[in-house]
C-alpha cells in the first residue's frame, strides 16, 4: 500500500504522509532552491568541492573581525564577499540570468581574493 510507505504515484488515489504531492512542505524561513542552468550547474559543484578543501577554510564564511582579531576589517574592507555567500547566493537564482549572471559570478570570486590581497598585502 502506497500509504504505508510514505508515497504517492499520481493516478494511484494513495495520499502520503506529505499530503497529496508527496513532498514534505518548505521550510518558509529558507529560501527556494532555484533549477540552475547547466554551465552553473557544473561551477556550482565545483565551488562545493573547493569549500571543502583543507586551504579554502577562511574563505568560506564572512569575516567576523572580533573573532579573527582585526577590529579594523571594515574600515578597510568596504565590500567583503565569501564563499558561502557566493554559494547562498546561487542556490537563490543570483546568477541565473546568463552572461550577465556568469559575470557577477566571476566579480563575486575576484572580490573574495582582492578583499585578501588588500587586507592582507605582500609584507604582512
Amino acid at each position: 500500500n502506497n500509504e504505508q510507505r510514505g508515497t504517492s504515484r499520481p493516478g494511484s488515489g494513495g495520499e502520503s504522509r506529505h499530503g497529496v504531492t508527496g513532498h514534505k512542505p518548505r521550510d518558509p524561513s529558507r529560501p527556494a532552491r532555484v533549477k540552475l542552468p547547466p554551465e552553473l550547474t557544473k561551477i556550482k559543484a565545483f565551488l562545493t568541492g573547493f569549500r571543502k578543501r583543507r586551504e579554502a577554510w577562511a574563505f568560506n564564511e564572512p569575516v567576523d573581525p572580533i573573532k579573527a582579531g582585526v577590529p579594523t576589517y571594515f574600515q578597510v574592507i568596504r565590500n567583503p564577499m565569501d564563499l558561502g555567500t557566493i554559494e547562498k547566493k546561487m542556490s537563490s537564482g543570483e546568477y541565473k540570468d546568463g552572461v550577465r549572471g556568469l559575470l557577477r559570478f566571476r566579480d563575486d570570486i575576484r572580490l573574495v581574493f582582492q578583499n585578501c590581497r588588500t587586507f592582507n598585502p605582500p609584507d604582512n
